[in-house]
């Protein structure tokens, strides 16, 4: 019987060699442990411009509801987490930003 494979992500690799959640988050009283999960996720695909992923891909990826994530990049920008920003490209398609705090 062949085992279900995880969920990949187009920005996952074979090389990846697993999730490392930052102690400061994991020992952090305001956050929970699916927004300590997102925060991660979030810093291991940001750039120099941050991250463009979308609510889709993480709600695949935690195996939550988009709007269910919708409610935890809210609640981590309102606890300081993450700051929130747009963009327009040149096919004038909005785009959101989330970076680090």
């Amino acid at each position: 019987m062949a085992m279900k494979q995880r969920f990949m992500g187009k920005n996952r690799s074979e090389q990846d060699l697993g999730f490392l959640i930052p102690i400061e988050w994991w020992e952090a009283k305001d956050l929970s442990i699916p927004e300590a999960t997102l925060l991660t996720e979030i810093k291991r695909l940001s750039t120099d411009n941050g991250c463009l992923e979308t609510n889709a891909y993480f709600a695949k990826f935690l195996g939550l509801s988009r709007r269910r994530i919708s409610g935890l990049i809210s609640q981590c920008q309102a606890k300081g987490y993450i700051r929130i920003g747009y963009c327009i490209d040149s096919e004038n398609q909005q785009h959101r930003i989330i970076n680090l705090v």
